[in-house]
């Protein structure tokens, strides 16, 4: 199967995208379905050219529509391909299928934070060193780029081995991140619907304007359920976080 033209039918917000399916001119191939969300879809693809597995994230296409949120998407796409670090995952190509944007980056093997934290938490002191020292690095990362991440929290999080197998955190899923403008506030049409309750900072619960120092809050909540195994506030719920 080659990718939609414009004359044909354009894939509807909850299409899911078939094994086998090329993307992209054919530069991809869909082998199965990770994960999905309100985003869109997330699946583990081949790279058909070398032959090895990417990340690929499909957009649901009604995201298109939303306040020049493709050019965004792009641009962002742009800024962390040029990120070199051993904490952020690489973003490898970017393009349309259908009218869906797509996100392809590399493949990461490991467990989520998330994981480790419900079998073991709290965690050992030295490891949560370790872990968010890599973190703070990456994060500084993008930050750089001028990319609020928006999501951080442990589900978004992978644990890898290095080659002399060490203990590595990579910041996973920038699907939501948004550029650093000044004066923008962090709710939209978009926005009303993104990020996690438990993590997302005041100022983003509460929609007003987003910097890094967002995510640095989101990371202190990290911080805090991995020394001591639970969350800084009780919840349960979405508006009980925020609130």
């Amino acid at each position: 199967m080659s990718d939609a033209s414009p004359s044909e039918t354009f894939l509807s917000p909850g299409a899911e995208l078939a094994p086998g399916t090329s993307v992209l001119d054919g530069r991809f191939r869909v082998v199965r379905l990770l994960g999905s969300g309100g985003m869109g879809f997330v699946y583990v693809a081949e790279q058909v050219s070398l032959g090895r597995p990417v990340a690929l994230k499909v957009l649901r296409s009604d995201l298109a529509t939303a306040s020049d949120f493709t050019e965004r998407f792009r641009r962002e796409a742009l800024l962390l391909s040029s990120v070199e670090h051993p904490a952020v995952v690489r973003v490898i190509d970017y393009g349309k299928h259908g009218n869906a944007p797509c996100l392809v980056m590399e493949y990461v093997e490991g467990e989520t934070l998330e994981q480790a934290l419900t079998r073991e938490a709290p965690l050992a002191v030295t490891r949560v060193e370790r872990l968010m020292a890599q973190l703070t690095q990456g994060l500084a990362a993008i930050h750089a780029k001028g990319i609020v991440h928006r999501d951080l929290k442990p589900d978004n999080v992978v644990l890898t081995k290095t080659a002399d197998g060490q203990e590595q955190a990579r910041l996973l899923d920038f699907g939501i991140a948004r550029l650093m403008e000044p004066g923008e506030a962090s709710v939209t049409q978009l926005g009303m619907v993104l990020g996690t309750p438990e993590y997302v900072s005041p100022e983003q619960g509460l929609g007003q304007q987003l910097d890094a120092r967002s995510d640095l809050y989101s990371l202190g909540v990290i911080l805090y359920r991995a020394l001591t195994g639970k969350h800084p506030f009780a919840g349960p719920g979405p508006r009980e976080y925020i609130s």
